[in-house]
């Protein structure tokens, strides 16, 4: 059930630490049913899910939680963005210039600004090409191990208050409200 991945696999961004994850998801018959169906519902919390990029067996799916949007508008980010072509006037024109990038040959490693890590980080994995990083954690870091200790902790802590919150029987909707307050 899409809603059970999206629990596992996006909670730094349910539990309003992220603004954005990505996930891979198996095609399905009625997958696009389901989506339209959960975009219904998270339209009222300010989430949305987006269709990244599609093949005959996956799908790239981005949620994102318009809440945390601010993330966007920062003048570096949107520079750095503009550098590789992406118009920057608004994040829905970013995106779709960002499903075009997903089509090329080369992976477009400035996705990383687009799931909230921090800029410094990002540029240190585009210029570093994924290596020589200080540490490695829920993405690599090139500075300030300190601020990212602490993210990953936080990213722990949702994790496992979401993994109990559906254990209890709370469904996606409910644990976003939980979160919230």
């Amino acid at each position: 059930m899409l809603q059970d991945i999206l629990l596992e696999h996006c909670y730094p961004t349910l539990s309003n630490l992220k603004f954005a994850n990505m996930i891979n998801v198996d095609y399905t018959d009625n997958i696009f049913e389901d989506i339209l169906k959960l975009n219904e519902k998270l339209s009222e919390y300010n989430f949305s899910l987006i269709i990244l990029k599609q093949t005959e067996k996956k799908l790239l799916l981005y949620l994102i939680n318009y809440n945390l949007i601010e993330n966007y508008n920062d003048k570096r980010l949107k520079k750095a963005l503009e550098s590789y072509g992406y118009p920057v006037d608004n994040f829905n024109s970013s995106i779709n210039f960002l499903k075009k990038r997903l089509l090329e040959n080369e992976f477009p490693h400035e996705i990383g600004f687009f799931l909230g890590y921090p800029y410094e980080d990002v540029l240190g994995f585009i210029n570093y090409n994924g290596k020589n990083e200080c540490i490695s954690g829920k993405w690599k870091v090139y500075s300030d191990v300190e601020r990212a200790k602490n993210i990953f902790k936080k990213y722990d802590y949702a994790k496992q208050i979401t993994k109990r919150l559906s254990l209890q029987g709370n469904n996606l909707f409910d644990i976003i409200n939980y979160f919230k307050e």
